[in-house]
């Protein structure tokens, strides 16, 4: 049985982005508050996942939401999409062939700063692990299987910290 094709995707240059509305948490038990929804930026999305249909799917709900996303699925991969693209944001699983998320966001960050937000989508939840992910760069770590909401409001948070610093 032929597999259909993945989607594929650009990442559009600097001043090249459409807005994604959502609606943004108050920070109380994590409810949101209807009416505070807020247009925030599309962001260019790098994801990382060996798991291709997972990654698929990803990418398509956050294409949906209105982020232009690429898709890696190893980690010298996603470093070298990040030498031609660079993304706002890089969702990377830890355990990927050639290089794992941990080398990744190492290298990311020796290249770039702190100028890309990096976001661990990983299985691997235990204390050492987030420790790991820590020491490695990360920004934020989240565990599979991925509340959507939950990335939704990380995402919307990094765009509109993007904005409030005038780097969106």
């Amino acid at each position: 049985m032929t597999r259909p094709a993945a989607p594929q995707a650009t990442l559009p240059r600097d001043g090249e982005r459409n807005g994604a509305a959502v609606e943004v948490s108050d920070d109380r038990g994590g409810a949101t508050r209807r009416g505070l929804t807020r247009s925030v930026p599309a962001l260019r999305i790098l994801l990382v996942d060996d798991n291709v249909d997972a990654a698929d799917v990803l990418a398509m709900l956050l294409q949906a939401s209105g982020h232009a996303v690429a898709t890696a699925h190893d980690g010298l991969q996603a470093v070298e999409m990040m030498s031609a693209s660079r993304s706002d944001v890089v969702l990377l699983d830890i355990g990927l062939p050639k290089l794992d998320g941990y080398e990744v966001a190492r290298r990311i960050r020796a290249r770039y700063g702190n100028g890309i937000a990096l976001v661990a989508i990983t299985g691997w939840g235990q204390a050492r692990d987030l420790r790991a992910a820590k020491e490695a760069g990360f920004d934020a770590h989240l565990i599979k299987p991925v509340d959507f909401r939950e990335l939704t409001l990380l995402l919307a948070k990094v765009a509109l910290s993007r904005v409030d610093m005038g780097t969106a």
